[in-house]
């Protein structure tokens, strides 16, 4: 059954779907700016790894969604962030409602705009069981299959997957089969998206429901002189590498004359050549590298020097607002 809502039944609907997700979370808005509330609301689902949360935003993404918006939702265990240059509809859904609106995903557009929208629930069992019989689908069956299309055929910057551990026979039964890892990134290329650099185009139907532990590890040891040929040691789970020079450790100190531009490690803040791939003194790159999380809270921003209070890391060592 479908719905007219406006003002703060609008609001209402949204809130709801947001917060009674128990397995999907479709987010479809042009333009996304989370406000303390939103982030209260999805704050409960960070560490559910059953639920799916697909994101799908557009326009220019320096304008249309914050960094801070960006790195909250990477932090999410089973999150698709896809971006659709060409978006303008709007829509929100969980397994059981949707809504199609005028209103983005927007603390100001929630507080001061005139917005409308019409929401509806899926069909129970006899009803859907008759929608099938009369070749028909409901309002809100269409609309999410619009809103799935259209995050299919864009471009995903960044996949994370829950990492699970099965079990086989005996031990199986006693543990329902599989334990719960930490979860997995499979892509991330937010940094390219932000920075208008080339990265591979992958597409949702690229990326499983969830990954086998098994699928994480090496299946056969690399060979030395390979990995020694084909040059640095990769160190993160994007594509940039990270090694010690052969020759002059000084690329990893303070920079010298005939370096371009200063910037300053994340975790010392002493000054090193600017290099966003690069953001540690050696000695820093060592004690980060005993753990390897490119995600650990550093203390300063590799451009300007200036503490960072947390807000940096390995995978993002600028801070986007100085």
């Amino acid at each position: 059954m479908s719905k007219f809502v406006t003002g703060k039944e609008l609001s209402e609907v949204v809130y709801n779907i947001l917060f009674e997700a128990k397995e999907k979370l479709l987010l479809v808005s042009p333009y996304i700016k989370l406000d303390a509330y939103f982030r209260k609301i999805l704050d409960q689902h960070a560490h559910n790894p059953q639920l799916s949360l697909t994101v799908v935003f557009g326009k220019n993404p320096t304008r249309s969604i914050s960094r801070d918006d960006l790195d909250y939702f990477c932090k999410f265990p089973n999150i698709t962030l896809v971006h659709a240059p060409n978006l303008h509809a709007k829509y929100y859904a969980n397994e059981t409602k949707g809504v199609v609106t005028s209103i983005n995903l927007y603390e100001y557009s929630f507080q001061h705009n005139i917005e409308f929208g019409v929401c509806s629930e899926r069909p129970q069992r006899v009803e859907k069981m008759l929608l099938e019989s009369l070749n028909s689908k409901s309002v809100d069956d269409q609309a999410f299959t619009q809103a799935v299309s259209i995050a299919s055929s864009h471009d995903v910057i960044f996949a994370r997957r829950p990492c699970f551990k099965f079990h086989k026979g005996l031990f199986a039964k006693l543990t329902k089969g599989k334990d719960y890892l930490d979860p997995a990134i499979l892509f991330n290329a937010v940094e390219e998206l932000l920075h208008n650099r080339p990265y591979q185009s992958r597409r949702l139907s690229e990326f499983p429901a969830e990954v086998e532990f098994s699928q994480t590890l090496a299946q056969t040891l690399p060979d030395r002189a390979e990995v020694v040929a084909t040059g640095p040691t990769s160190w993160s789970s994007t594509s940039t590498t990270y090694s010690e020079p052969q020759q002059d450790r000084a690329h990893w100190g303070r920079p010298t004359e005939t370096a371009p531009h200063q910037g300053y490690c994340i975790r010392t803040g002493e000054p090193i050549p600017f290099n966003p791939d690069r953001p540690f003194s050696y000695a820093a790159y060592k004690s980060w590298a005993s753990f390897g999380n490119d995600d650990y809270p550093e203390h300063y921003c590799h451009k300007t020097g200036q503490p960072s209070r947390g807000r940096t890391s390995m995978r993002y060592p600028i801070l986007m607002r100085f």
